[in-house]
């Protein structure tokens, strides 16, 4: 049975649940009312293994990728800028996806200078040990607002990549490590 609400019933400041049949509550300041329902959590498999990947991603956040600048740089992440997100949840997005092709993925932890080298150090997203992930990783580059190029590609040796920004990058530069389709950094900003 559809009943019409007078709009006075909703502009009282209520939250809450009425029994077991409703909830009232607002969102950005509209008020609502819905019918509620009982939570249950999951047990398919599908859903465990997919709690087990967000908690894999939310724990290395918190323990491995903890430095400002590499945490500015998932701020920086431009793949979200349809959809604003946080840092955090930019990597955990990103995390996530990596652990579906690769449990083993890396992500920067650290970055370092030494005049116009940069060493990028990668993390194991699983257990936060030095990366020993193969294969070829792009080197993104942009110059001030320009679009990106790709730099050079590279195979990471002991958990690192060196890159040479002796030229091309300078203040308002940014870096970036793609693999497997999957932003691994960030979007760094180059400051020297």
């Amino acid at each position: 049975m559809a009943t019409n609400l007078n709009n006075q019933l909703l502009s009282i400041k209520a939250s809450g649940a009425i029994g077991k049949a409703f909830v009232i509550s607002s969102f950005k300041g509209c008020s609502y009312i819905k019918k509620y329902v009982k939570k249950t959590i999951s047990q398919s498999p599908a859903a465990i293994l997919a709690r087990t990947e967000f908690k894999i991603a939310a724990y290395c956040w918190s323990n491995f990728i903890n430095l400002p600048i590499v945490r500015n740089a998932w701020n920086l992440f431009e793949g979200l800028l349809e959809t604003p997100m946080t840092p955090y949840n930019a990597f955990v997005s990103q995390a996530v996806k990596l652990q579906k092709i690769n449990p083993n993925g890396a992500f920067l932890k650290t970055m370092s200078w030494e005049g116009t080298e940069a060493t990028l150090s990668f993390v194991d997203v699983k257990f936060g040990l030095p990366a020993t992930e193969t294969g070829q990783f792009e080197i993104w580059v942009r110059v001030k607002e320009g679009c990106w190029t790709l730099k050079e590609k590279q195979t990471m040796i002991d958990g690192k990549l060196n890159v040479d920004l002796s030229d091309e990058l300078r203040y308002n530069s940014s870096l970036k490590i793609i693999k497997d389709k999957l932003n691994r950094s960030g979007s760094i900003m180059i400051r020297r």
